[in-house]
């Protein structure tokens, strides 16, 4: 506690990030990102997999540790039962980010087999934008002046970033059709307002959020059963329990990535219960250097001109974003109280 105070002390707390729990959820996020795209990039050998199977296997594997968290934090299988039935209110809550996930996930497809991969990169990071409006309309928090100037440089630095692929690879492309625009941005409004009411979920739902993060998951693979089961996906529900397709998913390359993404999933939850949207975007832009530095040590790969310039404007955003503060959120005492097992026992008796 001491030796933080003194760290406290000579850095001022860089985007609000003022206890260690907060930077160690800030820099666990960073890194498992980081981390799934050198184990993404280390494994492309020309593997094949049916997709449909990997997200059906990630969100079990989310489901399974959620599962394993509360049942070492929260209660017993009995009281995660007795606990989905008395807060079925909330579980139905969690439909809506789930389903707009799994709508997410199958528009990717759809874009992809139209747009070039990027454009598509580069038209996606419209979300960091659209998250700064939907955190201030959804949370009712404002942000600064600087902190939207800050929000803007991220933007930019993000496209700057994936702006290196036009030159050779999008010469001879033909033009991206006008109805394309449109899904991408009903894609990106699907998925960060998925993400900022998740936020609004965990931190106003007086429910532990392992609790929270079960009811999360079981809609997930509801969604995403019923989109495949229904012929709305790229696969469909027979194909993806194939033996054939569910085999390669169990390689240990592909399982890692699997796992990856549902330790990601999981501290996500923590990262909006604890931090919020903005700074969830904040951190996106910032893999930007730590991939960077990474992929330089592990592979060779040289930092492009486009890449230092994408960082330079990342990190002034981020600093920019981090010495302009808001008005200050609600104080956590006007917060309701989160809930677990053993409160509800207390409770009844």
């Amino acid at each position: 506690q001491s030796t933080w105070g003194a760290l406290s002390f000579l850095m001022p707390a860089f985007l609000g990030l003022d206890t260690p729990f907060k930077w160690s959820v800030f820099m666990t996020y960073m890194t498992l990102w980081t981390g799934l795209r050198i184990i993404i990039y280390s494994s492309q050998q020309g593997q094949k997999y049916n997709t449909a199977a990997v997200v059906l296997l990630t969100e079990t594997l989310k489901l399974a540790i959620a599962t394993g968290m509360f049942l070492s934090n929260d209660g017993t299988l009995s009281d995660l039962l007795r606990l989905c039935s008395s807060n079925s209110r909330t579980f139905l809550k969690y439909s809506i980010p789930a389903g707009l996930y799994c709508l997410y996930n199958n528009l990717t497809f759809t874009i992809l087999a139209v747009v070039n991969p990027s454009t598509y990169a580069i038209l996606q990071n419209v979300r960091i934008i659209v998250t700064g409006l939907l955190y201030e309309r959804m949370l009712q928090r404002k942000l600064s002046q600087m902190q939207w100037v800050a929000i803007v440089l991220l933007t930019i630095g993000c496209m700057v970033k994936e702006a290196k692929q036009f030159g050779a690879d999008d010469a001879d492309e033909k033009a991206t059709p006008f109805l394309m625009y449109g899904l991408i941005l009903v894609q990106t409004f699907c998925a960060v307002f998925a993400g900022v009411y998740n936020e609004v979920l965990l931190k106003g739902e007086s429910i532990g959020v392992n609790l929270q993060n079960v009811f999360m998951y079981i809609n997930s693979i509801g969604a995403n059963v019923l989109f495949m089961a229904l012929g709305l996906g790229n696969y469909s529900l027979a194909e993806a329990l194939r033996w054939e397709n569910m085999a390669p998913v169990l390689a240990p390359s592909v399982l890692s990535i699997a796992l990856c993404y549902a330790l990601i999933g999981v501290v996500t939850s923590l990262f909006l219960k604890h931090l919020n949207s903005v700074l969830k975007t904040i951190a996106a832009a910032l893999e930007i250097f730590m991939t960077a530095i990474t992929t330089l040590i592990f592979f060779g790969i040289p930092i492009s001109p486009y890449t230092w310039v994408a960082s330079a404007l990342v990190s002034l955003g981020t600093y920019l974003y981090s010495v302009y503060p808001g008005p200050a959120p609600p104080s956590p005492s006007t917060q309701p109280p989160t809930a677990t097992a053993g409160d509800e026992e207390k409770d009844a008796k």
